[in-house]
């Protein structure tokens, strides 16, 4: 069984494979990280930011950047940095596939419906709206008897999709 940190650790380094850091220097990362914050989720809980090349973090301190996974200090223009916090927050609008189209309608709690993904404010999982839906008065239904909105079901029934497409690929 995993937890949410592990789901968060995960999206993050397949964010970072996916912008062309290999799985040696990812680990570097985590590693550098875990010994100068001592965290047991250091991708998740840090300020990293990822400039296509780079994983850095700015030392307050020095007023610097260093390599997350060397400790090195680094010359980065930080228009060119992108905060991997918007990649964490991904995780609570449906992980990965809502990292490029993220879902206001879609979320993710650990406390809610033991984190499954669900449509926001209600207990409701994209799975079941999403299967509700294709039936004849699936809609009808979900909007009737569970106050869902039209764009809520839509969301629900687009983040299934994505998620299908995500695994077929």
């Amino acid at each position: 069984m995993y937890s949410y940190a592990d789901a968060g650790e995960a999206v993050l380094v397949h964010y970072l494979v996916d912008e062309g850091l290999t799985p040696k220097k990812i680990r570097s990362i985590v590693e550098g990280l875990r010994d100068r914050y001592g965290r047991e989720w250091p991708l998740s809980t840090s300020d990293l930011e990822h400039d296509g090349a780079l994983a850095v973090l700015w030392d307050e301190d020095e007023q610097v950047y260093f390599d997350a996974a060397y400790g090195i200090k680094q010359a980065v223009a930080s228009p060119t940095l992108v905060n991997l916090r918007s990649v964490r927050e991904a995780l609570t609008q449906g992980g990965w596939v809502a990292v490029k189209q993220p879902r206001e309608e879609i979320r993710v709690d650990p406390e809610v419906l033991a984190g499954s993904v669900t449509v926001a404010g209600h207990r409701l999982s994209t799975e079941f709206v999403a299967g509700l839906a294709e039936t004849p008065e699936g809609r009808e239904i979900l909007m009737e008897d569970y106050d869902l909105t039209r764009e809520e079901i839509e969301a629900a029934v687009e983040y299934e999709r994505a998620v299908a497409e995500a695994i077929a690929a």
